[in-house]
């Protein structure tokens, strides 16, 4: 049994340094050794310092009696890496003591009398406020079994109060990132609030297995109906950077997707939109506004929250939940970044990519190879600590700004990281991106180019992704005014407004959809005498076997596809001794995308008709 997480020290080893040979991880007692055939040979890591001392420093944890040796002496047994259920399950991760407790709350029973956990002498001790049932017993050892704990564990009855265990397990337990336990809310906020947020928990408790480890989950398998509705719909950013008035999307999305403002700018977000707090709830009333929660719920409008659940419970999309279903559609736009299986799999697809012998495509692969092992690594730990905001260490900004800052010198990793995470939140919401345009600033670009690279690149032996931001329509029009908003959308909820949508998806043919636009247009000059209050819209579409083909005659694939098809051309595969790598490869080869990442943009102001 690892007690020491060597099992996590290895893998880490085989993902960080995937260029190096190793041989398995062997165990006696509680001795590990890593086999490594090329040791006395002084290997270099990837950034060239010495093995060894590398592995000390950087790689193994602390107190871990583990070794590389370059032969393994006999009576040593060979020990099996973790699956991808086993990762799935944080099963072996080095857990501090906040993260165990977090395990263990949200896999127990919400009446297990749970309190603060401590560790020492090879032990950890569990605080309970009162004596625990047989079943509750055997409840909290296959919790620990199920974590991969094999220290000696310890039951011990608190005299303390319940809030106080309460503030004890949870005090200085997490960062700003990472998500509250509903235990940590319980009494603070209503009860609606609580059940839903509790809901979010237990589904991650329930699926979390088949995000990570199943290759055939989708979006629909976990989003709720309301937000897999086949009509058109657009995704604003406003949590901290104030939106647009919100009848510019009004007359042309029949759902506006909100990333919810944090508390501290909520009322700023109702100005920017210019709407009244209870014309926005008469509008989720109307199922024309959703919200999507990627923070953790303390830091959002409690009291808002509150009321929107209860008009209409599932036009919140809770953080883990959101993640589950950006895992899922990035996984099949970009498989690379989720594969579903153990660290050997994982690494035999990092060497396959740092073997291609295509002269242009070689210091992409060896790029790509670096940012996905350091993305690998604890991948499943953070998302689950994080939900939504745990995605940004493996999306398309991290991978793209990696690119960018090698082979360009340019450093726009937090510009694209933070684009990246909009547009794959879109993605995941069926829902065109709409990006932060403000004061000066604009994630227009870089959320064109995480765009493009997330939806299509041309399919063909460069990537040049900025060529493919052709205008797929211009010329519609959006209001600007302080209208009444109810009334903004009693006039254009409309079928238009649905066929229009279907173009902006390229699922309604290569017709020319000007007299849809003509329509519209008319409508909004109509409802507003003072043409200076109407701004026009761009809509442009990146990639999608669809819309590409309508703009440019020509197909596009989404990058991790474009990818697949050179590590079959070019890459090496004696590096796939198993072949499971290759044969996963081929698989994903075969898919292809039936709809494009969109990016609308606001142009400027114009006069007249």
């Amino acid at each position: 049994m690892d007690k020491f997480n060597a099992r996590y020290a290895y893998e880490s080893l085989l993902l960080m340094q995937p260029h190096i040979e190793f041989g398995g991880l062997w165990a006696r007692d509680d001795r590990f050794l890593v086999s490594c055939s090329s040791l006395d040979k002084s290997p270099l890591t990837c950034d060239g310092k010495q093995l060894r001392d590398w592995f000390h420093h950087s790689c193994r944890p602390v107190c871990c009696p583990i070794e590389i040796t370059s032969k393994v002496p006999d009576g040593y047994e060979l020990i099996n890496e973790r699956n991808e259920s086993e990762l799935a399950r944080l099963f072996g991760e080095p857990l501090t003591l906040s993260e165990l407790y977090r395990e263990l709350y949200i896999t127990l029973p919400k009446s297990f009398p749970l309190g603060p956990i401590e560790s020492g002498a090879g032990k950890v001790i569990v605080s309970v406020s009162r004596l625990l049932t047989p079943d509750e017993e055997s409840e909290i050892n296959i919790a620990f079994a199920n974590i991969g704990i094999y220290f000696d564990i310890e039951i011990a009855n608190s005299t303390e109060d319940s809030e106080s265990n309460n503030d004890k397990a949870l005090t200085g337990s997490f960062d700003g990132l990472t998500l509250v336990l509903s235990k940590s809310i319980k009494g603070k906020v209503p009860n609606s609030i609580l059940s839903s947020y509790e809901e979010d928990e237990e589904f991650w408790i329930d699926n979390r297995v088949n995000v990570f480890s199943s290759d055939i989950c989708s979006r629909k398998d976990v989003l709720k109906p309301p937000f897999l509705r086949k009509t058109s719909a657009c995704f604003i950013d406003a949590t901290v950077f104030p939106p647009k008035n919100i009848r510019t999307y009004l007359p042309i999305y029949q759902r506006l997707i909100i990333s919810m403002p944090l508390a501290t700018h909520f009322i700023p977000a109702l100005d920017a939109f210019s709407v009244q707090e209870a014309d926005l709830l008469h509008l989720i009333e109307r199922g024309r506004v959703q919200f999507i929660l990627p923070q953790s719920i303390e830091r959002y409008n409690l009291d808002f929250i509150a009321k929107v659940i209860e008009i209409n419970p599932n036009s919140i999309l809770f953080s883990r939940r959101l993640a589950a279903a950006s895992v899922a559609e990035t996984r099949s736009r970009l498989p690379f970044l989720y594969p579903p299986f153990g660290a050997s799999a994982k690494r035999d697809l990092l060497r396959l990519l740092v073997s291609i012998s295509e002269p242009k495509i070689k210091p992409i692969g060896e790029v790509l190879a670096k940012n996905l092992s350091q993305g690998w690594v604890g991948m499943e730990r953070n998302i689950s600590n994080r939900g939504g905001m745990g995605t940004a260490n493996n999306g398309v900004g991290t991978m793209i700004g990696e690119l960018i800052h090698t082979v360009a010198g340019k450093d726009l990793r937090l510009e694209l990281i933070t684009s990246s995470m909009s547009i794959e939140w879109a993605a995941a919401v069926g829902a065109t991106y709409c990006p932060i345009e403000n004061n000066g600033y604009s994630d227009f670009n870089t959320a064109n180019l995480c765009a493009s690279l997330y939806s299509g690149v041309r399919n063909s032996p460069l990537v040049n992704p900025m060529k493919s931001l052709e205008p797929f329509m211009e010329g519609l029009l959006t209001l600007n005014n302080d209208a009444p908003v109810l009334e903004v959308d009693d006039i254009f909820t409309s079928s238009d407004i649905d066929r229009l949508g279907r173009y902006l998806k390229g699922m309604a043919g290569f017709d020319d959809p000007s007299a849809e636009i003509g329509i519209l247009n008319e409508k909004i000059r109509k409802f507003e005498t003072n043409q200076n209050r109407i701004n026009r819209l761009d809509i442009l579409g990146l990639g999608g076997v669809a819309v590409a083909t309508a703009m440019t005659g020509n197909q596009y694939v989404p990058f991790g596809l474009w990818i697949a098809q050179y590590i079959l051309q070019n890459a090496d595969p004696s590096r796939d001794v198993g072949g499971k790598a290759i044969d996963w490869i081929r698989a994903i080869n075969t898919r292809s995308s039936t709809d494009a990442v969109l990016v609308s943009r606001l142009r400027s102001r114009i006069k007249g008709s």
